[in-house]
């Protein structure tokens, strides 16, 4: 049924020739970089949360932005950060002393 229904659809949208002889839709690579990007946030070394910021974001906004988090106030308030471990674009761990 579905090479008939495609043909129909086809007819419906106002195209004259057969779907079958049609070209394959090209695609544009910009469409398939993503803006935002979704970085984990460690303490100690254990998934505690997780931000989502803009592809382009310094490593300094990130972790001022990860500090600020509730989830993340909740495990290092109080604490000393000793260290502060980012990978590009994929994940902040932050080693704490308490």
């Amino acid at each position: 049924f579905a090479p008939h229904i495609c043909e129909e659809l086809w007819e419906y949208l106002g195209h004259s020739g057969s779907l079958t002889y049609e070209s394959w839709p090209e695609y544009d690579p910009k469409y398939l970089e993503k803006e935002e990007i979704t970085i984990a946030i460690q303490v100690n070394g254990k998934l505690r949360s997780k931000i989502k910021v803009p592809k382009h974001t310094d490593r300094e906004k990130i972790i001022q932005e990860a500090k600020q988090d509730k989830k993340i106030i909740k495990h290092i308030g109080g604490k000393e950060v000793i260290k502060e471990i980012y990978v590009p674009g994929r994940l902040l761990n932050l080693v704490v002393r308490s």
